[in-house]
């Protein structure tokens, strides 16, 4: 039986696509939710579930870190290019600018330190 998380992070990403599909003007956002509640969804579901070993382990979680990084530097991206299209209620998009940039730093670069410790011998 899935634990609320998951399910939680599942229905996000159910969101994302059916925000995708029914309002085009909001498909950054949905893209950028989409990729970040994937890679949410893929680390919940390896902590909770997966039998694996400590160096598939920290691969695996590396790997899905490093995505929501890449998720986060599309969001900053965005936030350059059409600041209308990640401008949400009251937050604008300098604010949704700065705080993919930090989330681009803490998850792209801890994704890859990650990575890296997975495939040392010595772990």
């Amino acid at each position: 039986m899935p634990t609320p998380a998951v399910l939680g992070a599942a229905a996000l990403v159910i969101a994302c696509i059916f925000l995708w599909v029914v309002d085009p003007g909001s498909r950054p956002i949905a893209v950028i939710g989409g990729l970040f509640f994937g890679g949410g969804l893929r680390v919940l579901l390896t902590v909770q579930h997966a039998n694996i070993t400590k160096d598939g382990f920290f691969r695996t979680i590396g790997a899905a870190s490093a995505f929501l990084g890449v998720a986060c530097a599309l969001g900053a991206f965005f936030a350059i290019t059409d600041p209308a299209s990640v401008t949400y209620a009251r937050f604008p998009a300098s604010s949704v600018l700065i705080v993919c940039i930090l989330g681009a730093i803490f998850f792209g670069l801890g994704g890859l330190c990650v990575l890296i410790r997975g495939r040392r011998k010595d772990t």
